[in-house]
């Protein structure tokens, strides 16, 4: 199955804070040069986010993703990315970022 982004072909940076009911993260637009998706300290025990999935972004640089206990997997083909902050993600099971350079981590 294709999945286009009508409408999403000039976004840039995509702040995802405090999705509560967020559980998979996957289909993103290409575009994307930062992601960030933090479950504030407030929501640190409901925070649902398990996974993200097969993400190809070619031009993503910076990914955060900090409060999410629940998240066992985090795959991503990024060849652009320089930047990886995770932090409160003790779940994390599997991290599969082909084609990473990373500069900080």
């Amino acid at each position: 199955m294709t999945h286009t982004h009508t409408g999403l072909s000039s976004l840039r940076v995509l702040n995802l804070n405090g999705c509560t009911s967020l559980a998979t993260l996957s289909y993103l637009p290409t575009t994307l040069k930062s992601l960030s998706l933090d479950m504030n300290y407030e929501m640190y025990e409901t925070g649902s986010l398990e996974s993200v999935e097969d993400a190809s972004l070619s031009n993503l640089r910076s990914l955060t993703i900090t409060n999410c206990p629940k998240l066992k997997r985090l795959a991503l083909h990024a060849t652009s990315l320089k930047n990886l902050d995770l932090w409160g993600c003790e779940g994390l099971e599997d991290l599969d970022c082909k084609g990473s350079i990373f500069t900080f981590l």
